[in-house]
């Protein structure tokens, strides 16, 4: 899920959100494989260092690696810099896997493990995209092109320019392709009748309609938005696909006289280091007059604004290094280049020896020492101007850890967030379980703890903050993990659940998404999965009694002398009578073999008078090989049928 706040500042019920922030699942796969990264200096950050991701090819178009400081050259304003800073990342492509569900089966946990990852917006633009010439088929073409070129150490998201479901960044392909798949052109609803953005949508700085009028339009807005929330992002490739028609966007560096609001925007993209790719969805464009047309008045309009939107997308992606497609009615099938570009580039840094703070766009060149190669890189930045004084936040420090964007690292944690209803407690419950991995050894570490759950509109529902201490052996801290509980209880629909820690002056943050279900109304639903291992490590006292019959954890990596049982809640909501439900579990192997299949019947008199009975099973792991599994569940009633997946692994 996804939010981009255009506010300089804004507060949602009691907690104060930072300015342009990203929010959503930022999820991040547990033991992943992470792009290399050269033993050269690791670059730096600072307000004072210009950052440049480039991208050096050969003549055949393929990346150029081993390339070190040496080889390259940086002139501002045609004046050599001193680079200081260097970093050559290598980004591994997709990799053919055993069973589908290796890739395809989505993650119950999240975790906020912090590495040099490629960062990737897809931005689907909603807002200013026609439909007459079957472009919301080819925006979702593309975008899924996109999706099929991502790496194993990729984190993604998919925002709408205008209102959408979008997906902050994750590494669930199911939750990217349902943000994808979501997409709808709104252009010819100039007025929207909406008041507010829909299901985590982009952001706008004013009331919906707004932007639509605005130089830069929605579009502009999206994007100064990206680019404000990704200036904050740890350093690595930010590469963001624009997918539309294509807005009337375009600046003269040199022109004092352009509007504010599309420098703005490009400033934002620039300091944030982003490379724009922009695909045109419209097609091939021939820039005549056609039938169309009721008059060659009209025609001229129709070209000159096809014209315009095309310079656009050329002034947006030389902007920021990267490459327009238009004129093609196959504009996906550039994609594969695209990320082909990128998946090897070098991070270099230095310090402008211009050290006045006075807004203006400085020109940067990079060369290479070698001949033959094509040098990619943005072509310039708008300088830093003088900071004006901020206000004071009334925000402590852990609420700003949980406001923002991407999700802090310093206390490493582990997010499974579930839903269940309980008969007699009215609205479900969200059962949040944070693992707690102690980054000190001995003794009782202090913790402070807090936990919020937030609808589509961005506000907040639920919260629940916490003290406590966890007792930390010297002989083995750095592989435990405390299970801590934060039961919030909400209405049904979408949520984004953040925890934020604090222990021993460091804090950390992570973040997640559910929905909820309907359970009273739907004739069949299902609560998630929760995993039980024994032995475990928990803070009890945290799940109130009598809310689950199992203690949850956020472990997906199990030894064989674990004892691991799976427990779901089973509904039958409505005022319809009672039906048998038949249940199917399964474990599949990476290699896409069935290691154990069981089926059983519920029969009605097996639900309580709450229309709502208990399944649980203990996973038989003596019978498994060590590798990676998928454990799913299929509940059945009739016609109906709903399942639950939870991926493992076995040492």
């Amino acid at each position: 899920m996804l939010r981009v706040m255009g506010e300089a500042s804004r507060r949602a019920s009691a907690l104060g959100l930072a300015a342009g922030v990203l929010t959503g699942a930022g999820a991040v796969l547990l033991a992943s494989q992470q792009p290399t990264v050269s033993d050269q200096a690791r670059i730096k950050t600072g307000v004072d260092l210009v950052q440049i991701d480039v991208t050096v090819l050969d003549r055949s178009g393929l990346p150029v690696r081993g390339l070190t400081a040496a080889d390259f050259t940086i002139l501002e304003n045609g004046k050599p810099q001193e680079i200081r800073g260097f970093m050559a990342v290598d980004t591994p492509p997709p990799v053919p896997t055993g069973a589908p569900w290796i890739r395809e089966a989505s993650y119950d946990v999240v975790t906020n493990t912090a590495e040099t990852r490629r960062l990737v917006v897809i931005l689907m633009d909603d807002g200013e995209t026609g439909v007459d010439q079957g472009e919301a088929a080819m925006v979702k073409k593309i975008a899924r092109a996109a999706l099929d070129r991502l790496g194993p150490s990729d984190l993604t998201a998919v925002v709408f320019s205008y209102l959408g479901r979008a997906q902050n960044f994750t590494a669930d392909r199911q939750a990217l392709i349902a943000a994808v798949e979501s997409y709808t052109p709104r252009k010819t609803a100039m007025v929207p009748s909406l008041s507010k953005t829909q299901g985590f949508g982009m952001g706008t700085t004013g009331p919906p309609a707004a932007c639509l009028v605005r130089r830069g339009g929605c579009v502009g807005d999206a994007l100064r938005n990206i680019g404000t929330f990704l200036q904050s992002a740890p350093a690595g490739r930010k590469l963001l696909i624009y997918v539309g028609s294509g807005p009337s966007i375009h600046i003269d560096p040199d022109n004092s006289d352009q509007a504010s609001t599309v420098i703005d925007m490009f400033k934002a993209l620039q300091d944030a280091n982003v490379e724009v790719n922009a695909f045109d969805a419209t097609g091939l464009q021939t820039f005549a007059a056609n039938a169309n047309d009721a008059s060659m008045l009209d025609a001229k309009r129709r070209i000159g604004a096809a014209k315009g939107r095309q310079e656009g997308l050329k002034s947006l992606a030389e902007n920021t290094g990267g490459r327009a497609f238009t004129d093609t009615n196959a504009p996906d099938g550039a994609v594969d280049d695209v990320f082909l570009r990128n998946s090897s580039y070098y991070l270099l840094g230095y310090q402008s020896t211009d050290s006045r703070q006075d807004g203006k766009y400085r020109r940067v060149q990079v060369k290479v020492n070698r001949p033959d190669l094509d040098v990619r890189a943005r072509s310039g930045y708008y300088a830093t101007k003088r900071p004006h004084e901020r206000k004071k936040s009334d925000s402590t420090e852990l609420e700003s850890t949980l406001s923002y964007g991407l999700a802090a690292s310093d206390v490493p944690l582990v997010l499974n967030a579930g839903v269940l209803a309980t008969p007699g407690q009215g609205d479900p419950f969200v059962i949040v379980t944070a693992g707690l991995r102690p980054s000190e050894n001995g003794g009782a570490l202090p913790v402070t703890m807090l936990s919020a759950a937030f609808d589509d509109g961005w506000n907040e529902r639920a919260r629940q903050q916490q003290s406590f201490a966890v007792s930390v052996p010297a002989d083995r801290f750095a592989d435990l993990l405390y299970d801590v509980y934060s039961p919030l209880k909400v209405r049904p629909g979408r949520y984004e659940i953040r925890v934020a820690a604090e222990t021993g002056g460091r804090r950390g943050s992570v973040i997640g998404s559910i929905d909820v279900p309907d359970f009273e109304k739907e004739e069949l639903s299902l609560s998630s999965i929760f995993v039980e291992r024994t032995p475990a490590l928990a803070v009890k006292e945290s799940l109130p009694a009598g809310l689950l019959p199992v203690v949850p954890t956020t472990a997906r990596v199990f030894a064989r002398q674990d004892r691991v049982s799976v427990f779901v809640r089973i509904y039958q909501g409505g005022r319809k009578a009672l039906v048998p439900v038949t249940v199917t579990t399964r474990t599949v192997n990476d290699r896409g073999e069935t290691s154990g299949e069981q089926r059983r019947e519920i029969a009605v008199n097996e639900f309580r008078t709450s229309r709502s009975s208990d399944y649980q099973l203990e996973l038989s792991l003596d019978d498994l090989a060590p590798g990676k599994y998928l454990f799913s569940l299929e509940a059945s009633a009739g016609v109906r049928r709903l399942s639950r997946t939870v991926r493992f692994e076995l040492r």
